[in-house]
């Protein structure tokens, strides 16, 4: 929630609280749709599975609230050299990529191969966010 108020405060015609529950509820809901995804093609322990995705999140957070304070700073420097959007999305690009490289070694240890886990991640995260971002972005602009 944090990134996501701080990248809303940062855009142009952004806003706090629809930002920050945009990225929230999109993301939340991407997480679960990987977390079933997780258990029906791995049938590993479902705790085995959740320990690893939260250590994944935690290192995706680690980057994520660093590009908050970024962007903070920015905002209260009125430092307009620097356009916002394209930082905010290489923000969450780092994180998906650290996410990733996380996700593959914790999956490893559970025996499940790096395509699989790719794969997972790809469809089941990757795939669904902009679906779900989509979707909440529609519903918390009013429907249009």
């Amino acid at each position: 929630m944090l990134f996501g108020a701080a990248a809303g405060a940062s855009i142009p015609r952004g806003r706090v609280p629809s930002g920050a529950l945009l990225l929230t509820l999109s993301t939340g809901c991407s997480w679960l749709v990987l977390g079933a995804l997780l258990c029906l093609l791995t049938r590993k322990r479902a705790l085995d599975l959740a320990e690893a995705c939260l250590i994944t999140m935690a290192y995706g957070e680690a980057v994520l609230v660093s590009g908050a304070g970024i962007d903070w700073v920015l905002l209260q420097s009125n430092f307009r050299l620097i356009d916002p959007v394209p930082l905010n999305v290489g923000f969450i690009l780092v994180s998906n990529i650290v996410m990733a490289f996380v996700f593959v070694v914790r999956l490893r240890r559970l025996e499940v191969g790096v395509a699989q886990s790719l794969g997972l991640w790809l469809i089941g995260l990757n795939g669904s966010w902009p679906l779900f971002l989509m979707l909440f972005k529609r519903l918390l602009d009013g429907g249009k």
